[in-house]
């Protein structure tokens, strides 16, 4: 902002003075080595320069939401040049009124309004400036989050041609082809999913199906699901991939086996989608349970105002997630 404000009172001042060597020669020569006129001419350059910078930041964020339309442009601009001209022709008066009894010229009796008109210009042009760099950042940050959303949607498909690929050299009926399948169903949920803010409770029904499949094919026998009729017919919505993490988070942190499974049930009851399951620790570090249900608590208190309610018994962990609304 100094340095700002120093350059462009040193330019007011030069065209200032050039204006002045063009219109009055002579009188510009006797006056040019006058310490007094250089001090007082730089001096209210500086001043008006400051004045001027700051009426134009005012305006600019005056019409901070209106900057991008033509018209919002072009009053945001002429705004500011007459608010500038206006305070130049008020402070020129009183200046003229206390200072100078007699005038010479134009350019000597109406010094400070060229000043302020000069430095009011090129405040704007500095605005101005300023203000189409920073659209133009604005574009490149938009262009660069647009590159790495393509360069993601790049990355699943790249995954899909190759599991398509490798499913194609195995036997319909065979169990790795069969894991292939639902890892693919899977990720192509998550990646459709994960930018979401909300999903319907009734399209998480197949994902969550297709998840505990995979983990019965990865150990048989060790979880067993039941999704209540409630859950399918639920209308509400949900954070994506919320159910996904509490079903996570029971597999990974329970024992179980094909004697002894893990019992998980989901529901929705009235304000809730709950998960429920069978409680039996690991003695494994819980603390990557406990960050990824503080993490899933923090984005519905900022997407819906609402927090997850976590309740621990002696033989069930039960987790409830509120159902959103949406208009």
């Amino acid at each position: 902002m100094l340095s700002t404000w120093g350059l462009l009172s040193a330019i007011t001042f030069v065209c200032y003075w050039i204006l002045w060597w063009v219109v009055d020669n002579d009188l510009f020569l006797e006056d040019v080595w006058n310490i007094y006129v250089i001090g007082f001419d730089f001096g209210y350059c500086a001043l008006i320069s400051i004045t001027a910078l700051g009426i134009g930041t005012l305006f600019k964020w005056l019409f901070r939401n209106h900057m991008r339309s033509k018209m919002g442009f072009i009053v945001m601009s002429a705004g500011t040049l007459f608010a500038n001209i206006l305070l130049a022709l008020v402070i020129d008066h009183v200046v003229n009124e206390c200072l100078f009894s007699e005038t010479t010229n134009f350019v000597q009796s109406q010094g400070m309004l060229i000043m302020a008109l000069i430095a009011s210009i090129l405040s704007l042009i500095i605005i101005i400036d300023r203000h189409f760099k920073m659209v133009a950042a604005e574009q490149e940050r938009n262009r660069q989050l647009e590159l790495k959303v393509l360069k993601r949607q790049l990355d699943p498909h790249f995954l899909f041609n190759n599991l398509s690929a490798a499913s194609g050299s195995l036997e319909p009926d065979s169990r790795a082809y069969r894991i292939i399948m639902l890892l693919s169903k899977i990720y192509r949920y998550i990646t459709m999913r994960f930018s979401d803010d909300y999903v319907a409770v009734s399209d998480t029904v197949e994902f969550i199906k297709a998840y505990i499949e995979l983990q019965q094919l990865r150990s048989p026998g060790h979880v067993v699901l039941t999704i209540d009729e409630s859950y399918c017919k639920c209308r509400g919505f949900i954070i994506p991939l919320s159910i996904q993490l509490l079903l996570e988070n029971a597999i990974k942190h329970n024992k179980h086996s094909e004697k002894n499974p893990i019992t998980i049930a989901v529901r929705a009851d009235g304000e809730f989608v709950t998960v429920t399951n069978t409680l039996n620790p690991t003695n494994e570090n819980t603390d990557s349970s406990r960050i990824g249900l503080e993490n899933l608590n923090r984005r519905y208190q900022l997407l819906a105002g609402k927090s997850i309610v976590i309740s621990r018994g002696n033989n069930c962990f039960e987790v409830k997630l509120p159902i959103i609304v949406r208009k």
